[in-house]
């Protein structure tokens, strides 16, 4: 009779309970229901990223600029054209001492006239050309160069920020999965204590044993709650990667079983190391710097330049002539200039100053050359060390599988036993004590499995295909 009175008691309270939390769930739903949310998934966050980032679109505003600076340089050898005007009053006129005798005056002595007229004036228009200048084509690859050095800079920075959002997303996943598991443990206890309850109100139970089990309880909502800020703080992070308010609401749609972690493990010889941004930019300085030494050789070739230009100069005591710019009329007092003509430029000696530059551009070349040898063996110690990692923690999540099956399976039997009054209730909370550190320890390690694929994603330089 007890017993039936128990089940009865215990059926009428998760009735209860199962309403209330119903009308919890769908009161809260309101709210939310008037909010848009943004669904991601992984490759759906990093496209987002890679178009709304700030870093991203900075990036990729200089690679834009890149484009202007090589227009820039192609200009230098186009025609220029220049114009001038220069107006003046001549305050005190200057005097030039002229030889006595040209106005009758004694031998050896000078009369000082003044030549220049009050008011002058000039007015051009200068057409520049360039014909020949060996640097001017050697700075025109140059310049295209550095765009591409720029691009790969633009590329490496999507990169980062493609590692930056994975990392992000996964840690949202997980953080999301242990906030689940959370939940999970915290209605399991809920369910063992109000079954404890009803078993100490009926005489089948101590005080002690419900003490036990309300004590994990309390320390499981402890960790809820924790990880409630853990998981919406890992949430802002990703948001924060992706470009957008942390007020907004989103929402992850991959599922962590369908992530394959092996899939990246490389195959010997399957490397090339341009797939490394920062490798593939050590080659782009280092054409540069072999540009830079033609440039600077190009030196000892002259250049030529063409010019043309059409003026007119003017000049009289009244200020009104010289304003008018009039250059018709038989009393006119602007007078038109033509010219056109070559500039040679031939450098002739430089007392070894190009050499010298030369010289410290070969430096820069060794130094390069040395900062890929070091490269190189960076890369392969990430590849080595990634790749021990990834196998590392996928073994290591795999033991963690087998040890939370098996502690599933504990709890299960002792549940079982408790509830037929054969097991005690010390065992069921050191079941549930294992389970929730099987559950915690295969999600942490299913976590260092992702971030140690993205580490050997980056390695490799595949991360951003």
């Amino acid at each position: 009779m007890k017993l039936f009175v128990y089940l009865t008691n215990l059926l009428t309270m998760f009735l209860k309970r199962t309403i209330i939390l119903s009308l919890i769930q769908c009161w809260l739903l309101v709210p939310l229901l008037a909010q848009e949310t943004m669904s991601f998934s992984l490759e759906e966050a990093i496209a987002y990223a890679l178009e709304n980032n700030v870093d991203v679109k900075n990036a990729e505003l200089e690679n834009e600029s890149s484009d202007y600076q090589v227009k820039e340089f192609l200009a230098i050898g186009m025609p220029q054209i220049s114009a001038g005007v220069n107006v003046s009053t001549n305050v005190v006129l200057p005097k030039t001492p002229v030889p006595g005798e040209f106005f009758g005056g004694e031998p050896g002595s000078f009369q000082f006239v003044a030549f220049s007229p009050k008011h002058q004036g000039s007015l051009n228009v200068t057409l520049d050309q360039l014909i020949f200048d060996a640097s001017y084509f050697i700075g025109l690859n140059a310049a295209r160069t550095i765009k591409e050095l720029t691009y790969k800079q633009y590329g490496l920075s999507k990169v980062q920020m493609t590692e930056n959002v994975t990392k992000a997303y996964y840690t949202a996943l997980v953080q999301d999965e242990r906030l689940e598991l959370f939940e999970r443990q915290l209605g399991t206890l809920d369910t063992l204590l109000l079954e404890t309850t009803l078993m100490l109100e009926n005489g089948f139970a101590e005080k002690i044993d419900e003490n036990r089990v309300r004590v994990q309880y309390n320390n499981i909502k402890t960790d809820r709650d924790r990880f409630e800020r853990v998981a919406a703080l890992s949430l802002d992070l990703l948001k924060f990667q992706l470009g957008i308010p942390v007020s907004t609401d989103i929402e992850l749609t991959d599922n962590l079983d369908d992530i394959q972690l092996l899939e990246t493990v490389p195959t010997l010889g399957d490397f090339n190391y341009n797939n490394r941004m920062e490798y593939s930019i050590l080659n782009t300085n280092y054409e540069l710097q072999q540009i830079n030494v033609r440039n600077i050789r190009s030196g000892y070739y002259p250049n030529l330049k063409g010019f043309a230009t059409l003026g007119g100069n003017s000049g009289s005591p009244n200020f009104g002539d010289v304003a008018s710019f009039d250059f018709s009329g038989s009393d006119r007092s602007w007078f038109e200039n033509v010219t056109v003509g070559l500039s040679l430029n031939i450098p002739i000696f430089d007392s070894f100053q190009k050499y010298n530059q030369i010289q410290q551009v070969k430096v820069d070349l060794k130094q390069i050359e040395n900062n890929k040898i070091q490269t190189q063996n960076v890369i392969d110690m990430e590849i080595s060390s990634a790749t021990a990692d990834l196998l590392s923690a996928t073994e290591n999540l795999e033991t963690q599988q087998i040890n939370l099956e098996l502690a599933r399976e504990i709890y299960d039997v002792s549940k079982i036993k408790f509830q037929q009054g054969v097991g005690s209730n010390i065992e069921v909370t050191n079941a549930t004590t294992t389970l929730k550190e099987a559950e915690i320890n295969y999600y942490n390690a299913l976590y260092d499995a992702l971030i140690a694929k993205v580490d050997l994603q980056k390695a490799l330089g595949i991360l951003s295909n």
